[in-house]
């Protein structure tokens, strides 16, 4: 066997471990550890397909995904922040028209930080994404840069506003 012919029978498995960028991945927790986001503290509304936890309400799936029996399904959408910021096709939702970019402590209030690929409750979030999750939070002194949430792992990191990430929307409940 020639080291091209090793190399390329290695290719599906290795297409197989990492798997499709912003695709849900088997999850992995911590079942020592305490519960961070418990289905019990939100209060999921199926018919609109919605998630209410401290006075804010989210989308359970992420900006171009689409819920079915299994859960979120679909590849979450990737884009700018200035379009995530501005682009009217994302606020509009199960009758309520004000959903937002939430700030990047908000984003932690649902981490189920015990657990990671991804860092969600997959009962309140089903099909969470592994990808780079926008904010509004702005971080300090570097205009060109957003603090985003790495889904996958639960850490938030500086990210350029010319790069692209996906979207999880939310809407204060009033």
């Amino acid at each position: 066997m020639t080291y091209k012919q090793a190399i390329l029978g290695l290719l599906p498995i290795c297409t197989l471990l990492v798997g499709t960028a912003g695709a849900a991945s088997t999850q992995r927790c911590k079942e020592h550890k305490p519960e961070t986001a418990p289905t019990a503290s939100f209060k999921i509304d199926l018919q609109r397909n919605v998630v209410i936890k401290d006075g804010l309400m989210w989308k359970r799936c992420a900006e171009g995904q689409s819920i079915s029996r299994k859960g979120c399904e679909g590849k979450a959408d990737q884009i700018y922040f200035e379009d995530a910021m501005s682009n009217r096709k994302y606020k509009k939702f199960a009758g309520y028209g004000d959903w937002r970019l939430p700030t990047i402590e908000e984003v932690k209030g649902i981490l189920e930080k015990r657990c990671k690929g991804p860092a969600f409750n997959l009962d309140v979030f089903p099909g969470a994404p592994n990808f780079k999750l926008w904010s509004q939070s702005r971080v300090e002194g570097q205009d060109e840069k957003i603090w985003v949430m790495y889904s996958s792992t639960g850490v938030a990191v500086k990210h350029r506003i010319a790069l692209a990430a996906m979207l999880r929307l939310v809407r204060d409940v009033k």
